[in-house]
């Protein structure tokens, strides 16, 4: 953390929503009432990962967004050095505030049996959450698109503010005077890819985990479904790659559908023809009613954004029929 940042400063409800978040799965006293509200601030914030989608949602959010990276500070597989060289590009030139964070609470998990990762979805953000008070924030971003807002799995709709997932997790965050932001609730994993390539920070991006600070790996899931779409070299007969796509149902189904039929190779799943006698190329636009998740102070200028950025998706929606395996 910043070297005057002081723990016992923080507002206990940060405090509270903090443990929930890093417990929550092992220790349900976590999920008590907060001793007090917090009011809430007035800057926004990103859990920056300087993925594709994460820097989708840094470009639509505001531009005094102050964007957080959680880096480990435990040795382990994943590389940081495509994600370096954005936040050097970003911070170098000026372009946005980039802050790091190193944490080693990806290891709770393994004090329960589990592998090395965060503890539940918000985990990401904890930095930010003990932050709040510091920089004055009055909402965490999360790049979370239609792939994990309105599809479930990334393969059949929901109404995602009806869920118990989203009711529960915005009034939670509210209690502890934060915002829950959600900047591309209304563009897929493949309207981030196009919102990406139109702006100068492409050249800086790569969302590799395993690559070598300047290209992806060129044999993974991330460098096929995120990649490849962007014209970058990525092997489709790679075994991580052959495993995703054959899965049944298939991860991030709809995306790996489009990027599939984007890039020409339906006849890797000759079991899901039917499934490309469709067109996806609506899966690259805009869903309005991805707005209505976007709390009134920030909808505006979000909104405006990713108009400015990608065409709306022709009427009736696709969206709302999307259940490509037929599953209850």
């Amino acid at each position: 953390m910043p070297e005057d940042f002081i723990l016992s400063a923080a507002h206990p409800s940060l405090l509270c929503l903090t443990a929930e978040i890093l417990l929550r799965p092992w220790e349900p006293s976590t999920r008590a009432p907060f001793p007090e509200s917090r009011a809430m601030g007035e800057r926004a914030s990103l859990s920056f990962s300087a993925g594709t989608d994460s820097t989708a949602a840094a470009l639509v959010m505001p531009e005094d967004t102050l964007l957080a990276y959680h880096r480990r500070s435990f040795d382990s597989m994943l590389d940081h050095r495509n994600a370096q060289r954005l936040i050097d590009y970003l911070n170098t030139s000026g372009t946005r505030e980039v802050i790091q964070i190193e944490s080693n609470h990806e290891l709770i998990r393994t004090h329960h049996e589990k592998p090395v990762g965060f503890s539940s979805d918000f985990a990401c953000a904890v930095h930010l959450i003990l932050l709040a008070d510091y920089f004055g924030l009055g909402a965490i971003g999360f790049g979370m698109p239609i792939d994990n807002t309105f599809l479930w799995k990334g393969r059949k709709f929901r109404q995602f503010q009806e869920t118990e997932y989203y009711t529960y997790w915005t009034k939670r965050f509210s209690e502890a005077g934060l915002d829950l932001l959600f900047p591309i609730s209304s563009i897929s994993e493949a309207g981030a890819l196009m919102v990406v390539k139109a702006s100068p920070w492409l050249d800086h991006l790569n969302s590799c985990m395993r690559g070598d600070g300047t290209q992806g790996c060129g044999r993974c899931w991330k460098c096929f479904h995120k990649n490849g779409p962007l014209g970058r070299p990525f092997d489709i007969k790679a075994n991580e790659i052959q495993t995703f796509l054959n899965k049944r149902p298939m991860p991030t189904a709809t995306h790996a559908l489009w990027a599939l039929q984007t890039m020409g190779y339906e006849e890797e799943l000759p079991d899901l023809t039917h499934l490309f006698e469709k067109d996806y190329a609506w899966w690259a636009k805009i869903y309005p009613p991805g707005f209505d998740l976007l709390p009134k102070r920030w909808r505006s200028t979000i909104e405006t954004n990713v108009c400015s950025m990608l065409p709306v998706m022709p009427e009736p929606f696709e969206l709302p029929f999307v259940n490509h395996f037929s599953e209850d």
